[in-house]
């Protein structure tokens, strides 16, 4: 399992600093300084790639203020852009094959549906 490092401040205000290295996940097990490591079986790897100066700076703002690290924000913003193009792509592909299948109604019918539900909206 690949550990990453993490800076945090220690007890001691005095201008200590010092590396805990953790494996993200799941399990919080103590290390050899008092402190705790995070370990999970999920394959870590590292990827690079280069960023405008405004998205960055936007990346670190955002870190700082959910107290979080930029490789969390990150991953949490590529697994939503992930996940949200994943099912469009998905979703095309279905309608593609119900439209091969001669599963597709009319416009009209569409419409009709819609103002229908509208018509019995609590709005």
């Amino acid at each position: 399992m690949e550990l990453i490092a993490c800076v945090f401040l220690t007890k001691k205000l005095e201008n200590i600093w010092g590396p805990v290295f953790f494996r993200s996940a799941s399990k919080s097990e103590p290390n050899h300084q008092g402190t705790s490591i995070m370990t999970t079986t999920t394959k870590r790897e590292q990827v690079s790639f280069k960023l405008e100066t405004n998205t960055k700076r936007r990346l670190e703002d955002l870190a700082s203020a959910t107290r979080r690290t930029k490789t969390f924000v990150l991953e949490e913003a590529i697994n939503h852009y992930l996940d949200l193009n994943e099912w469009q792509i998905k979703s095309i592909e279905e309608g593609l094959e119900d439209a091969r299948a001669g599963r597709i109604i009319t416009h009209e019918t569409l419409v009709a549906k819609w103002e229908r539900r509208v018509e019995h909206s609590l709005d």
